[in-house]
């Protein structure tokens, strides 16, 4: 075995008087013979050279002109490669700013409402009875009533009347037939009377008539209660609608970028093409999107941002064309 010692002991040795017998190193050999050359060398110097300690270590070859090859680190036993990481969802990713502009209602696909009862010319109690009798979805196996606006038939008087859009609604809702009912109900009366509304002037209507039993309504759900929103909608003929929260804007605009997105502007309602005798009606009506109420009632830093947008919805009101019948 040989003493690998380099080139500073060599100096510290030569000053101690000490001559260092080492061979003379050979050419690199190729990575297949080295191995065994090397085993065969070890062994033919330890019978020609005395015992060394066992801490020797033998000298390295010289290395070779050419860098060796970049080789991955192992495996170890029983474990797994990490597999890539792929990259987070679209809904998880963030973006430092909102795009310039977004898709208009027009070019996003539209719910299918083939499911849904034939609603085209019902006035409004044969709207509401179509509703009360649906099917069209899992949402009619916990109904105790569907949700509509009982003052929603009274005629308006001439003044110009706000529809707001709200997610589905509750248990207390479902028991009572009538809309946001509770502190919610509260809070959007004193956000009307703070734009200067009258009740007479307040419409509300939920994304769908039935209650979700326990959970959340699911998009396909929304969607088939879309329809019955756009015919009562064609009926009420409102000056502007604000739309409280994701599901209340889905079932109008069918656009699912977030909420943060979507306010500060104006949408358009839109309309399937199967629906086409609405779009006449329909088509002027201004939208605006803003946060849900029971997202207010815990979040009140959130209330500013809801003023700035009655505040559009207002303007927009005041300029959009009186929809007569």
């Amino acid at each position: 075995m040989t003493l690998h010692i380099d080139a500073r002991r060599r100096a510290m040795l030569a000053e101690m008087g000490v001559r260092v017998w080492l061979p003379m190193p050979k050419e690199a050999e190729p990575a297949a013979l080295a191995v065994p050359a090397a085993r065969e060398k070890a062994g033919h110097d330890a019978a020609l050279q005395p015992t060394q300690p066992d801490h020797a270590v033998a000298a390295p070859a010289r290395e070779a002109a050419t860098p060796a090859p970049v080789v991955s680190a192992p495996v170890r036993q029983g474990t797994r490669p990490e597999p890539p990481v792929a990259p987070p969802p679209a809904f998880l990713r963030v973006q430092a700013d909102p795009p310039a502009s977004l898709p208009s209602a027009a070019s996003q696909p539209a719910a299918d409402a083939s499911n849904v009862p034939v609603l085209a010319g019902l006035p409004w109690p044969a709207l509401q009875q179509a509703a009360s009798a649906c099917t069209a979805c899992a949402l009619h196996s916990g109904r105790q009533h569907s949700v509509w606006d009982a003052s929603a038939a009274n005629e308006p008087d001439g003044l110009p009347r706000w529809l707001f859009v709200l997610d589905p609604p509750g248990q207390a809702e479902n028991t009572s037939g009538q809309p946001l009912q509770g502190d919610a109900g509260r809070l959007l009366a004193n956000m009307a009377a703070a734009v200067r509304l009258q009740p007479a002037q307040i419409l509300r209507s939920h994304a769908t008539r039935c209650a979700p039993a326990g959970r959340a309504a699911t998009l396909p759900e929304v969607a088939q209660c879309a329809a019955f929103l756009r015919h009562e909608i064609a009926l009420l003929r409102p000056q502007v609608i604000v739309a409280l929260g994701r599901n209340a804007a889905w079932s109008l605009l069918q656009r699912t970028e977030p909420l943060g997105q979507l306010r500060g502007q104006l949408h358009r309602i839109a309309v399937p093409a199967g629906e086409a005798a609405l779009q006449p009606v329909l088509a002027d009506i201004p939208v605006i999107v803003s946060y849900p109420l029971d997202y207010l009632l815990r979040n009140a830093p959130a209330k500013a941002r809801a003023w700035e947008d009655l505040c559009l919805a207002a303007l927009h009101a005041a300029s959009a064309p009186t929809i007569r019948a």
